[in-house]
């Protein structure tokens, strides 16, 4: 699982920068001597003034801070920052949770990581986190010329694609739909189910974790995901997105699982991502309305496709474009 995660995080950092504030040595060193080998620029400081100056002087995409810390703790480096941009994005090392981290979530941090961490976990959430930036970044270059440029991800290495289409934030898409009442009811009349399945899919990925991975739980996955493609189908501006969900459904129902490796099986797991996004997508589109552009669910699936096609067949992927209809 870590080799998947570490390949998106691979992918996104060499566009982004990351400040490591930390003040015991050994620990930032160790830090500093494997981000820098994945982020475009990471720099250290050992204590908060230190941070806040470098962030005053380079505007880190990303920082990573520790919360006890001489001269500017963690938290009032995270207050004087948030002042500055309430948008940056921050995440909380601690060894400890206590009620500082109600003022954290007040101000709004990007995740909280618990000493000593997992460096799978923490890869995590760096890459979800560094996600998010590029999405906001390719948005706001794209506002004026109201084009995205969709960064895609090659398995046998990594390129840039640029493929544009108009801008369809979660908010516009409402409202065409709503503007339509045929495709409007025809959707509301399916969200209760949509979101049962949702449900329905994160408790199967609860029982992949538990070691019951079975060719049942596969092929009940496999059955939500034949729905919640169904569903999408009903209007055209996410037919895409429901023809590769429906691609994937169909991949695990072919999966024999008593003839797969121990490490082919613990690939599977990627299957937990997949959930994310898709209730992430359907959580930000049909409830919140803030997705800054539908179509990015397009990419994260198709790309998530062909990596679990990849760990699963032992299939490298040919060198050549993905092409996303």
């Amino acid at each position: 699982m870590i080799e998947s995660i570490l390949t998106e995080l691979k992918f996104y950092g060499k566009f982004l920068s990351i400040l490591i504030v930390e003040d015991e040595k050994k620990i930032a060193s160790e830090l500093h001597g494997l981000l820098k080998r994945i982020f475009k620029k990471c720099d250290v400081a050992y204590d908060g003034l230190e941070a806040l100056e470098l962030y005053n002087k380079y505007a880190y995409d990303i920082i990573v801070t520790d919360i006890n810390m001489p001269k500017l703790n963690g938290l009032e480096l995270t207050k004087k920052i948030k002042a500055k941009n309430k948008n940056q994005c921050i995440l909380i090392f601690s060894a400890y949770i206590d009620t500082f981290v109600i003022d954290l979530i007040d101000l709004g941090i990007n995740g909280l990581i618990l000493k000593p961490f997992k460096i799978d976990k923490f890869f995590q959430v760096l890459s979800k986190n560094s996600e998010n930036i590029m999405l906001k970044k390719d948005f706001q270059k794209a506002v004026n010329g109201q084009k995205y440029k969709r960064i895609v991800k090659k398995q046998s290495g990594t390129t840039v694609k640029v493929d544009s289409h108009k801008l369809v934030s979660g908010k516009n898409f409402i409202d065409d739909l709503k503007s339509d009442s045929i495709a409007w009811n025809s959707i509301e009349s399916q969200l209760e189910e949509l979101f049962e399945l949702i449900q329905d899919f994160e408790n199967l990925i609860e029982k992949i974790f538990l070691n019951e991975i079975s060719n049942e739980i596969l092929e009940e996955i496999s059955f939500v995901l034949e729905r919640i493609s169904f569903i999408f189908k009903s209007t055209d501006i996410l037919l895409n997105i429901s023809e590769v969900i429906l691609q994937l459904s169909e991949f695990l129902y072919t999966i024999k699982i008593e003839e797969l490796s121990l490490e082919q099986k613990e690939k599977l797991k990627i299957l937990e991502y997949i959930h994310d996004d898709l209730s992430r997508f359907i959580q930000s589109v049909f409830i919140e309305q803030d997705t800054l552009d539908i179509y990015y669910l397009e990419d994260s699936f198709k790309s998530s496709l062909e990596q679990l096609k990849m760990n699963i067949l032992n299939e490298k992927i040919e060198e050549e474009e993905i092409d996303f209809f």
